[in-house]
């Protein structure tokens, strides 16, 4: 199993103390070059990325030993590929050289206050708001701070993070349902998405479904009874699941739907 995988599927190990902005050690005087920041600055958002997503998705696997061991096997490209995207929107903001360890954690904190609002309730962030009262310019840093608060998000963090985090950890993960049927399953999750934005955003990160197909077609049907339980209409491979070895997979992803109930289930 390599370092990726053991990053992306594995339980975060706790945070340690100091910050890494509290770490006054490993910014040269000069500061760094762009070239020589970029890839930190990746492993920091893939970092950041895969605990996240172990927080939303980790109960599960946890509880499903045998599903886990064939998630195992995969290699975590969603996440990937969405701390490469970050770190490339990032890295745009930076200077060519002379990046202080100042400038970069002051760029770091407004950059991803702006691409998700909601992460000032993280307690990261507060936390550095905290320790950043005690440094020099400090009413500037929170006037770009309001306004990283109020501006539309920049890129978008939040459908991206939920797509990746599906593609990667989903019960049976989203690199094996088709666009149509993963504009379905995100939809029911509650999620802005159709069947372009899934298309346009797979590509846009470069990811590829696993060959073949497993779930076609996902949707939900409307109940004649106004309290009744949503009918799930979906369409398995039978034939893909046992070629991916997904068995324990599937199998999961019944039983979170409630398969016995499902309005039909056609298999290839």
């Amino acid at each position: 199993m390599n370092t990726i995988q053991n990053k992306a599927f594995c339980p975060p190990s706790s945070s340690e103390k100091p910050y890494p902005w509290e770490q006054r050690a490993g910014f040269p005087a000069g500061g760094f070059a762009w070239h020589e920041l970029g890839p930190f600055v990746e492993e920091a958002y893939r970092q950041a990325i895969a605990g996240h997503a172990w927080t939303v998705m980790g109960e599960h696997w946890t509880e499903n030993q045998p599903a886990f061991k064939e998630l195992m096997r995969l290699q975590p490209d969603g996440c990937e590929a969405l701390a490469r995207f970050f770190a490339k929107h990032f890295m745009k903001l930076m200077p060519d050289a002379g990046i202080t360890q100042e400038k970069f954690w002051d760029d770091f904190c407004i950059f991803n206050l702006g691409a998700s609002h909601d992460y000032q309730e993280d307690d990261w962030f507060k936390a550095y708001v905290r320790f950043r009262a005690d440094m020099p310019q400090l009413l500037p840093f929170l006037r770009r701070v309001v306004k990283a608060a109020d501006v539309k998000e920049a890129p978008g963090l939040a459908d991206r993070m939920v797509f990746c985090i599906f593609w990667d950890l989903f019960i049976l993960p989203m690199r094996y349902w088709s666009d149509d049927a993963a504009a379905g399953l995100l939809c029911e999750s509650g999620q802005s998405f159709n069947l372009d934005k899934v298309r346009n955003t797979r590509r846009e990160l470069g990811l590829r479904h696993e060959r073949p197909v497993i779930v076609k077609k996902f949707k939900s049907l409307p109940s004649a009874a106004q309290e009744a339980p949503v009918q799930i209409e979906v369409e398995i491979d039978d034939s893909a699941v046992k070629r991916a070895g997904v068995s324990a997979m599937l199998q999961s992803l019944l039983v979170f739907l409630k398969a016995p109930k499902l309005q039909s289930r056609k298999t290839g």
